[in-house]
């Protein structure tokens, strides 16, 4: 019997989800430090080494002159949007006057690096403005060592660099894939269906580990189950804008199931089964009926009884009648004035019935109450064990959420369909593991 409320309980959220009002999907974007290192190593490597002479008229070339600078790890920060990253230099630095067998030598110690002020345009396109950042203890020596050129064409190069990142092409190809439903549960035949509206995107911050921003998305959320959902139709790829940024994201998600979707899932899922009930009974469920009249919601099964092990068989109808609503600060969905009607052309089967029918009616309640429960954190745990990494774009990035809460706000019924009010809040991210040139 408590099998059959669960097949009952699985109906009732087998269905189609409609999003009525605009949900806010804030995705955070990281790029982690071992990228943006190998970006900076190919500006300022960690070793840096130059030679050459100097000297004017008849002592042209008169001095000899080399250095060797080792640069250490890299520490990042954002400061109202520049990004900063340093490194400390040490080093040595020598000069040789052949002419007058005169030889210098200097520690070099101090820190270098880059400052950039990045801007993302609203064709999605980044400007960098990069400056050189070079604080060396002073160096006393006959001539000038040229680092400072050296981290001139570094931010030269890595701003052009950072100019043919190609951000709209990635954010293209994921716009794209949103028109198709993904699939969330096989099993269940439940399907994701995202439509973005609008992209808004963050000032940069910083970490120990990563440089970050929040891509802020008002999107139309919808969830199928029991069939697959045809493609949304997206319009181009808007242009993004600035704004605040917003850390979790938010859905607000009416569910709404169609009497006659849920019967058709229904027949699939009790079709061919027998249930126990007591002792030496059970039944089989030969057709469901489901629709709603005023607040409440009728559940009607034909079914085919045997009785004592199997000596009698005995047909009839049970009718499950009751109100569906959400009990008050509580995150559930309950049945009120939940009752039941047997019809049966067995003597014994309505005795038995006269007998135990509080009991059962009692059991009933408490079976839908609990399996709700257990549907909603399934339904979670199928959400989050799909976002656990969806790579994005053939591995260039990496894609993962987590639900932390979700909560039941309203349910409504009609004559052919019932609404269940959604809402629930989390975190995503994407990491971006590899950056195209």
């Amino acid at each position: 019997m408590r099998r059959a409320f669960r097949i009952l309980l699985l109906i009732l959220f087998s269905i189609m989800a409609k999003a009525q009002e605009i949900s806010k999907i804030n995705i955070k974007i990281e790029i982690e430090r071992g990228l943006l290192n190998t970006l900076i190593d190919e500006e300022i490597p960690e070793e840096i080494s130059d030679e050459g002479t100097a000297g004017k008229g008849i002592l042209a070339d008169a001095i000899e002159w080399k250095y060797n600078i080792s640069r250490g790890d890299i520490e990042y920060s954002v400061y109202e949007g520049d990004v900063v990253a340093k490194a400390p230099l040490k080093g040595e630095a020598t000069a040789s006057i052949k002419a007058f067998n005169k030889d210098f030598t200097l520690n070099l110690s101090g820190t270098g690096g880059i400052e950039s002020n990045i801007i993302l345009t609203k064709d999605w396109k980044i400007e960098a403005r990069s400056t050189p950042i070079l604080e060396l203890n002073k160096i006393d020596l006959p001539v000038d060592v040229p680092l400072k050129k050296v981290m001139d064409k570094a931010v030269k190069d890595l701003d052009e660099k950072l100019g043919k990142i190609d951000l709209k092409e990635f954010f293209e190809k994921v716009w794209k894939e949103l028109e198709k439903p993904l699939l969330i549960d096989e099993e269940k035949d439940s399907w994701l269906s995202i439509k973005p509206v609008t992209i808004k995107y963050s000032e940069l911050s910083s970490s120990y580990e990563s440089i970050q921003v929040y891509l802020m998305v008002d999107a139309y959320v919808e969830t199928f189950i029991g069939s697959k959902p045809e493609n949304v139709r997206l319009e181009p790829l808007p242009q993004i804008e600035r704004a605040e940024a917003e850390k979790r994201f938010t859905v607000n998600m009416p569910i709404t199931a169609k009497y006659e979707e849920l019967e058709n899932i229904a027949g699939r899922e009790t079709k061919g089964k027998t249930y126990p009930v007591y002792l030496g009974s059970s039944f089989a469920v030969e057709d469901i009926k489901i629709r709603g009249e005023g607040k409440k919601m009728e559940v009607n099964f034909d079914f085919t009884s045997h009785l004592l092990w199997g000596l009698l068989k005995t047909e009839g109808k049970i009718s499950i009648i009751g109100i569906p609503m959400v009990e008050e600060n509580e995150s559930r969905v309950i049945f009120r004035e939940l009752n039941y009607k047997l019809e049966s052309d067995s003597f014994i089967l309505e005795v038995v019935n006269r007998i135990l029918g509080s009991g059962i009616r009692k059991k009933m309640n408490s079976y839908l109450q609990q399996g709700i429960s257990e549907l909603i954190l399934t339904t979670q745990k199928d959400i989050n064990k799909k976002m656990e990494e969806i790579k994005i774009n053939e591995d260039e990035a990496v894609f993962k959420a987590n639900l932390e809460t979700l909560r039941i706000e309203g349910v409504s019924t009609s004559t052919e369909e019932i609404t269940i009010d959604t809402y629930f809040e989390g975190e995503a991210g994407i990491k971006i593991k590899k950056l195209k040139f």
